[in-house]
């Protein structure tokens, strides 16, 4: 799980560069921005609504510990255990993916909704809205991981009774292949669990994880930055006599070209004219 995890954590790094690049060049402006949002909006919405139209996937209502499930397309004491996920907060689709009993969810269900929400955090991460990447790595981790947990639940249910035990161990194995940390996740999911024993498995899980995506790709977080050079406009000066535009000083700036001068660092004090000095004699600034 911790190899998976740090495959599919380096695609998602991947793809979501390549987005990244695609929306600087293309995407600028502010209504461009607006509008893109709302496609997706329209588009991740539909696309759920049909697939829970054409998917029966009702399931009796004993079999969720939601205290509101959703019973789109079911009978009366039944609940749509897909759109139980799609059509709810990340946060309690993450609580019922942990929790709810071994029969509550297909697995054909679980993966219909791995693919699509890794597709959606793959094009909703850079929007221009406020978001993260924390809940929707751990619920796409959850969702493949308790695939794993119900085969394993199905082929040896004595030694395996809980999958929601592999929806942790894929959460983590998720996260951990995008943003690549190992002490602190497992700090942080063993106080979200308030489960000690769960420690090691889930250390263990997050450095084969890191690993792998380090294998694979760079974190998100170096990518991102590599492929965001607005960050360095103001180097353009010192780095070349003739004009360049962003998307073809993409192709040449690298990190070693930045690291080549010699920067003039400044304290929580200083005068103007200090820095004004420094900026004519080309130097770039470091307070």
């Amino acid at each position: 799980m911790g190899v998976f995890g740090g495959v599919s954590g380096a695609l998602f790094v991947k793809i979501n560069a390549a987005l990244t690049t695609h929306r600087q060049r293309f995407i600028s402006s502010k209504p461009a921005k607006v509008l893109e949002v709302a496609l997706i909006s329209f588009l991740t919405t539909s696309v759920g609504f049909v697939l829970i139209w054409l998917i029966d996937d009702c399931s009796p209502i004993a079999y969720t510990t939601s205290p509101n499930p959703l019973k789109l397309m079911c009978a009366d004491n039944e609940f749509n255990s897909l759109s139980s996920l799609l059509f709810t907060t990340p946060e309690r689709s993450l609580r019922t993916l942990f929790h709810d009993p071994p029969s509550s969810f297909k697995v054909s269900s679980l993966i219909i909704f791995f693919m699509i929400y890794y597709f959606i955090a793959c094009i909703t991460y850079g929007l221009a809205v406020p978001a993260g990447l924390f809940i929707p790595s751990l619920l796409i981790g959850a969702s493949w991981g308790r695939v794993v947990g119900s085969w394993m639940n199905s082929s040896y249910p004595s030694q395996f009774p809980d999958p929601g035990k592999f929806a942790l161990i894929g959460a983590a194995a998720q996260l951990g292949g995008i943003v690549r940390m190992t002490l602190s996740l497992t700090v942080i999911l063993m106080e979200a669990t308030g489960n000690v024993i769960v420690g090691l498995p889930l250390l263990m899980t997050l450095i084969v994880a890191k690993y792998t995506g380090d294998y694979l790709s760079e974190t998100i977080i170096e990518k991102l930055t590599d492929e965001d050079l607005d960050l360095f406009i103001d180097f353009r000066p010192y780095m070349c006599e003739a004009p360049y535009s962003v998307p073809e000083l993409r192709g040449m700036i690298t990190r070693k070209d930045l690291c080549r001068f010699r920067f003039e660092a400044y304290g929580d004090a200083f005068r103007v004219e200090e820095l004004a000095f420094s900026r004519k004699i080309t130097k770039p600034v470091a307070s």
